[in-house]
């Protein structure tokens, strides 16, 4: 049963899944592995701009899918969390696309829509 509750503590197993956007070097040292481990989550996907690469991160840590997209990962059924590892500036655009799908995100960036700083 999925978490009901706004709580990070949730005690039951995601149904669902999780997956991470921006499998670089930071998403497949920290983040993958942490998903991976985690009892109460199940990571069904990561997503990485080149397709070699998804598709050799997918095989290496025994994930089902890898895309080279954030829209073809996102489109997953049933999709329940979204870790979003990709560089500081395409994490607005992943973190406000996995929210608009109802997702729940985890984002170690602040969010924002452009460079200006004024």
């Amino acid at each position: 049963m999925p978490c009901e509750r706004p709580s990070t503590a949730c005690e039951e197993r995601l149904e669902t899944g999780a997956l991470c956007l921006g499998a670089g070097s930071w998403g497949t040292t920290a983040h993958v592995p942490a998903l991976i481990e985690h009892p109460q989550a199940e990571l069904v996907a990561i997503q990485h701009h080149q397709p070699e690469t998804a598709a050799r991160i997918a095989r290496d840590f025994d994930i089902p899918h890898g895309f080279p997209t954030a829209e073809e990962i996102l489109v997953l059924k049933p999709l329940d969390a979204v870790v979003v590892s990709s560089i500081p500036a395409r994490h607005y655009e992943h973190a406000a696309a996995a929210l608009g799908r109802g997702c729940h995100v985890s984002s170690g960036v602040a969010g924002q829509r452009s460079n200006d700083r004024s």
